[in-house]
């Protein structure tokens, strides 16, 4: 049985949750209603502004990690410091 169904008792730690829930409900709530009036109350105009918004936004993550990639691709193996790289013992040959 989960313990949280066996404590009937609620004590401060089960309210952090709820508090910080709540905190973010009212921080989106502003948020969704600051982009209603930037449209002048057009609900779809916001929708509209919010798609646009998250499709140029993913897409610049796209761009971004491609870039990233390929600074992986060429960044040195020795600043990495790979430990692929097994060191020699001294009076090995090479």
């Amino acid at each position: 049985m989960d313990k949280r169904a066996q404590n009937t008792k609620p004590n401060e730690a089960d309210d952090a949750p709820d508090e910080a829930d709540q905190a973010q409900a009212k921080a989106l709530d502003a948020a969704v209603a600051q982009a209603i009036a930037a449209c002048d109350g057009d609900l779809t105009a916001a929708i509209r502004a919010l798609v646009v918004a998250n499709t140029f936004l993913t897409d610049q993550n796209a761009v971004l990690s491609q870039e990233l990639d390929y600074a992986w691709r060429w960044i040195s193996p020795g600043f990495t410091r790979s430990t692929r790289k097994r060191r020699m013992k001294s009076g090995e040959a090479e």
